[in-house]
């Protein structure tokens, strides 16, 4: 099972990977700050904003393939895991049409971004697949993860899976819109 889980989420990074760098990687640093409103995200900004929620991950995903990995309280409390793995999966969903608010620890810079952002995202995705790869002998579904957000709120590492690239497909979608708006492709 979790051999399978492991290549379906890569190839999912994988193929954002991509996308992202055949999409944005020659765009300038004004191309990556372009907002269709004040309010929006820039290309650079969901770029960013997926490269600091992934590696907020890597400390849980280093302790869950070394065995060490070990849950908080909430963690613990029957269903709550799998309660919030559900709602954070639905959440994050590409189709999901409502917005959520980005919590604190996953903001991305408000900043000028350069584009250097695109290749950070890049390593990042290196460095996520390798850490997910070396989860083999790891069960999905018993080792909960803490969100980095909020100690309340754990789910399993199998949701996270689907968390992230779920996420990742969101944020590429909304970096598209933007680049689509201002004619970029």
């Amino acid at each position: 099972m979790s051999v399978q889980r492991i290549t379906e989420a890569i190839e999912k990074l994988g193929a954002i990977s991509s996308k992202v760098k055949g999409n944005f990687e020659g765009l300038d640093s004004a191309k990556l700050n372009m907002k269709i409103t004040p309010q929006s995200w820039s290309i650079g900004q969901c770029i960013d904003h997926l490269t600091v929620s992934n590696r907020s991950y890597f400390p849980q995903l280093k302790a869950a393939a070394s065995g060490t990995l070990q849950p908080g309280i909430w963690g613990k409390v029957p269903l709550l895991p799998g309660l919030f793995g559900k709602m954070l999966v639905k959440s994050v969903s590409p189709d999901e049409k409502k917005k959520f608010k980005t919590m604190n620890p996953f903001e991305p810079s408000y900043s000028d971004l350069d584009p250097g952002v695109i290749s950070s995202f890049l390593d990042t995705q290196d460095e996520l697949t390798g850490l997910i790869s070396n989860l083999s002998r790891t069960d999905f579904r018993k080792t909960i993860i803490t969100s980095p957000a909020s100690g309340i709120i754990t789910y399993s590492l199998d949701d996270l899976l689907d968390i992230i690239t779920l996420h990742e497909e969101r944020h590429y979608r909304q970096a598209m819109r933007t680049a689509e708006h201002f004619k970029m492709l």
